[in-house]
């Protein structure tokens, strides 16, 4: 039978948040007023304002979700709750090392962060989970949960249980 699992990595962004979502709602209030009343000029720079708006959110206000269908590890990036977009596939099976983040330090990885800052660490394991694609070594900063590092484990028991030994070592 196929192993499924999904983690999702969120904060609490508060006011903040929604905040920024009333302004930019007020922004394009605006730039209609200002259309109809101050002229072409003050709505086209409201509508700047609103898109810079909304990129400066887009980039500010993630979440992460990792799906583990059967060895395909799936991460998804939420941009401000509204578009989803995967940045990276992974099949477990093909992980080439795991590495703590504390123990990182390898210059020819490049790196994909797909963890949050500023979460509740106590219930995580941020790791690095480095495959290869091509010619190329990319890691992935991921923040697992206790039974996702599990699963992962049953999948790829050689390469996850050789990650703890080389912690326990050090």
């Amino acid at each position: 039978m196929g192993v499924f699992y999904e983690q999702f990595l969120t904060k609490d962004y508060g006011y903040k948040q929604k905040s920024f979502e009333s302004i930019q709602q007020a922004l394009l209030v605006l730039a209609i007023l200002n259309g109809i009343f101050m002229g072409i000029i003050w709505a086209l720079l409201t509508i700047g304002v609103y898109f810079l708006m909304f990129f400066i959110g887009r980039n500010k206000f993630l979440e992460f979700e990792y799906e583990l269908t059967d060895s395909d590890l799936v991460i998804s990036k939420i941009m401000n709750k509204k578009s989803r977009k995967i940045i990276g596939n992974i099949d477990i099976k093909n992980i080439v090392e795991v590495v703590s983040l504390n123990n990182f330090n390898r210059n020819d990885v490049k790196i994909i962060n797909a963890s949050l800052k500023g979460i509740n660490k106590n219930d995580l394991n941020e790791k690095i989970l480095i495959v290869r694609k091509d010619l190329n070594l990319i890691g992935y900063k991921i923040a697992m949960d206790k039974k996702l590092y599990e699963i992962c484990t049953k999948i790829n028991p050689i390469i996850f249980n050789k990650h703890i030994e080389n912690n326990f070592r050090r």
